[in-house]
């Protein structure tokens, strides 16, 4: 019997009599009292045996003790593999079209070529291909993207009509969510989503007022912030738990002080009953951004601590850690991401990106390079990765980022862990 490479830990700031202790291997999480912890510490510093069978037991359950010859990185990458290589679910990410109506600065699709709506053909193509899925897998998820995707609503109300069909015939779990602007998103389109199962609706909101307008106008240059709040507003009644609506708010030097001002306008209006906002790191990908004005990795998981606390009583139960296996579509076999005219792409922030295309759905044509690359690393091989305690929540974090620079793409448990566990406890004990 031995103790798991994959255990941490720390103290309980609220009781100094308690302590937590973590395996990232199992997610597993524990509050020993001081007798438990002092023999769970004299058998990891000085190997002295244990004598509490219950606990051993206890212990062994939660993956904090394992056999002597139990290899646990082998164990990371079986799974790896068996999730990578999962047919029993299809990923789809659908552009229905690359245009769009905003300009916003650090659009990562910018400088990509435009596209029309995505035409018959192709919407036939991908329908092919989800029944010629429909006989082996046992849940369909699709994402609506773009471009604005709400510019090309026929075409997700065609192909929705047509995946609910095809699911319903072969008793397949069908989901799907939307990344849109939020600035077409009245409450007739709502419904409509709603009826086509959409179980996720992300907008993003940049700040208040012209903060929000100079980072997204629209392509005329003319504001966009009074529309969406309108729009979110005009949703209140119509708030479905079913269909739950995520506000994404884009975060780098220049806006920081726009949050407290956005989330101020959230509590007046009421919206904090019905959207769920979050920030996120502005990334210079595809040189749309200057890198200085970008948080490192590190820094932005303080802000993204000190914004759940301050902002959500019970936060910090939705930041408990998560076991990573295939990490998103780029490193999962079965997931595609399906720009308008029917290239495929295993990234979303691929699009447009001609070297990076896979293929095409219509003419079967195939490029497999960027598709190896993607599927065929490892992290538990990688020799920063297969030394790391935080592997097996993270698994090596974001492919793109690790194909483009090697550099940030470490999960942000690796910096916050140990508070995100600690107010984690305090949560479920109060």
């Amino acid at each position: 019997m031995k103790v798991s490479y994959y255990n941490f830990t720390f103290d309980y700031p609220k009781d100094d009599s308690k302590h937590i202790i973590y395996n990232s291997r199992t997610n597993a999480l524990a509050l020993l009292d001081e007798p438990q912890h002092k023999k769970y510490m004299d058998f990891l510093n000085l190997t002295l045996p244990f004598e509490d069978e219950e606990f051993i037991k206890q212990l062994k359950y939660g993956g904090y003790l394992i056999e002597d010859d139990y290899n646990e990185l082998d164990e990371l990458k079986f799974k790896l593999y068996c999730s990578r290589y999962s047919t029993d679910m299809l990923g789809l990410s659908i552009a229905t079209t690359s245009n769009c109506n905003f300009g916003c600065s650090y659009c990562y699709e910018k400088n990509s070529e435009k596209f029309p709506p995505m035409d018959i053909v192709v919407q036939e193509e991908i329908v092919k291909l989800v029944k010629e899925q429909s006989k082996r897998i046992s849940n369909l998820s699709v994402s609506w993207y773009g471009g604005e995707p709400l510019m090309a609503f026929d075409v997700i109300e065609n192909l929705s009509l047509k995946f609910l069909e095809i699911c319903k015939e072969n008793n397949i779990t069908y989901s799907s969510s939307i990344i849109t602007n939020g600035f077409y998103l009245t409450p007739d389109i709502y419904k409509s989503l709603m009826s086509f199962n959409v179980e996720s609706i992300q907008v993003t909101l940049d700040g208040y007022g012209n903060e929000h307008d100079n980072r997204r106008p629209l392509l005329n240059g003319g504001g966009t912030f009074e529309t969406i709040l309108y729009n979110l507003c005009s949703l209140k009644e119509l708030y479905h738990s079913n269909c739950k609506i995520k506000i994404r708010i884009n975060v780098d030097k220049r806006n920081l002080d726009g949050v407290d001002k956005l989330m101020n306008v959230f509590k007046e209006k009421g919206l904090l009953e019905y959207v769920s906002p979050y920030i996120a790191k502005v990334a210079n990908h595809n040189e749309t951004v200057n890198s200085s004005v970008c948080y490192n990795t590190q820094d932005f998981s303080d802000l993204t601590s000190d914004f759940v606390n301050k902002y959500f009583k019970n936060g910090f139960k939705s930041m408990y850690p998560t076991l990573v296996l295939s990490y998103c579509t780029a490193d999962s076999l079965n997931g595609y991401v399906i720009d308008p005219k029917g290239n495929l792409f295993k990234c979303w922030e691929d699009i447009g990106i001609s070297e990076k295309c896979i293929g095409n759905i219509v003419d079967e044509t195939y490029n497999k390079d960027t598709l190896f690359n993607y599927m065929l690393y490892s992290a538990p091989d990688d020799q920063k990765c297969r030394i790391c305690k935080y592997l097996p929540i993270c698994m090596g974090g974001c492919p793109r980022i690790r194909d483009l620079t090697g550099d940030e793409r470490c999960s942000s448990a690796k910096f916050k862990l140990e508070y995100y566990l600690q107010q984690f406890v305090s949560e479920i004990k109060n």
